[in-house]
């Protein structure tokens, strides 16, 4: 991917790397978040390790839609 900003070429990025899936580790004690991208849209699963608790995810939205599923891979 190359990114072209103005008309200095100082400011251009060329040959940027493109990830499919981000994992940030550790966000906190024993739950990881998983970014990807899936038919346009951004989305992203905590991972929670057993026994951890989902209580110390917190979300604030305003003016946003959003779906939230909660599942556990032991279903």
């Amino acid at each position: 991917m190359n990114y072209f900003k103005g008309e200095n070429s100082l400011n251009w990025k060329c040959s940027i790397p493109l990830y499919e899936k981000l994992l940030y580790k550790e966000i906190y004690k024993g739950i990881d978040i998983l970014y990807y991208e899936s038919e346009g849209t951004i989305k992203w699963e905590f991972q929670v390790s057993s026994k951890k608790s989902l209580d110390k995810i917190l979300l604030n939205f305003q003016g946003a839609k959003a779906h939230f599923n909660v599942r556990s891979l032991s279903q």
